[in-house]
């Protein structure tokens, strides 16, 4: 694997298996938002730091998805421009007379635009995905809001009962 957390305990990265990372993407990158979590949230046992990786794999999802609205401008780009390429060597080897007319390369904005509405059925399942991940992510969050929560309620009533019998029994002792 090489890379590694640097803030994750050796026992709970064995819990964690390999990163959701694909070829091409930077794992150092994934392991910096992991331990980004880590230092901002500082977990406390190993449901924290399971918490931890889901919201580390829900944000590396959002990140690869919104990378994924690019590409799929780039690839119609692409498509596009091959075509063009197509038709401008179908036109050199002609034998007649034809005059030959270059068709424009699409690189303005309009092009851009063109082909996004082109892909704009894509790009819509996208932007579902992403709410999807983001949606796991915001959970995940309420999910370590609740816990941390009701682990304060604990160790406040538990200072209140703590306080109440060292009142009883300096009471008892003055008595």
């Amino acid at each position: 694997m090489g890379v590694i957390s640097l803030l994750v305990p050796a026992a709970v990265q064995a819990l964690f298996g390999d990163p959701p990372v694909l070829r091409g993407e930077e794992i150092s990158v994934y392991y910096n938002i992991l331990d980004r979590f880590a230092e901002i949230v500082d977990p406390q046992d190993t449901m924290e730091w399971l918490w931890i990786k889901d919201l580390t794999d829900h944000s590396w999802e959002i990140r690869r998805l919104r990378r994924l609205k690019v590409q799929l401008v780039e690839l119609q780009r692409d498509q596009w421009v091959s075509n063009l390429e197509t038709y401008h060597i179908s036109m050199l080897e002609k034998d007649d007379e034809s005059p030959y007319v270059p068709l424009p390369v699409p690189m303005s904005e309009k092009d851009t635009a063109k082909m996004s509405d082109i892909q704009l059925a894509n790009y819509s399942k996208v932007d579902k995905l992403i709410a999807s991940a983001e949606a796991r992510r915001d959970r995940t969050l309420r999910e370590i809001d609740r816990r941390r929560e009701q682990l304060a309620r604990r160790v406040r009533k538990a200072c209140a009962e703590v306080d109440d019998g060292e009142a009883t029994a300096v009471t008892r002792a003055a008595a």
